[in-house]
């Protein structure tokens, strides 16, 4: 489904005239855990190994 077909989910953001409509600094943050994920190889070791080190990560 492309962008145009979805057109009615993202309407009512249109509403809020204050609404940010894209969040650049998000997305920076968000690169960079994934490059960081992915030098580590995506979670190697225990499923609680990888929640503490994206915690660590999203705190940093």
């Amino acid at each position: 489904m492309d962008l145009c077909a979805k057109r009615q989910f993202f309407i009512k953001s249109y509403d809020h005239k204050n609404a940010h409509r894209t969040s650049n600094m998000v997305d920076r943050l968000m690169k960079s855990i994934d490059r960081a994920c992915f030098d580590s190889m995506y979670f190697y070791g225990t499923l609680e190994a990888g929640n503490r080190r994206v915690r660590a990560l999203a705190l940093l």
